[in-house]
């Protein structure tokens, strides 16, 4: 897996927006839900990710059949 402060890039898809982490804080506080955001979006990324491959699958599944 590639990754760019542009963007995430995996198997040839991308996805704009990425972010770099933080770096890890002794503490959690206020920015303890700012992380979890974080999380969470980078979440949503891979299962995008994950849905447009198998997607592109099962379109490929399809067309040789």
């Amino acid at each position: 897996m590639l990754q760019t402060l542009a963007g995430v890039n995996l198997a040839g898809h991308s996805v704009q927006g990425g972010m770099a982490l933080p770096p890890p804080h002794g503490h959690e506080g206020a920015d303890g839900d700012g992380r979890k955001q974080d999380i969470g979006d980078i979440l949503h990324q891979i299962m995008t990710i994950t849905d447009q491959s198998l997607d592109e699958a099962q379109a490929k599944l399809v067309s040789s059949n």
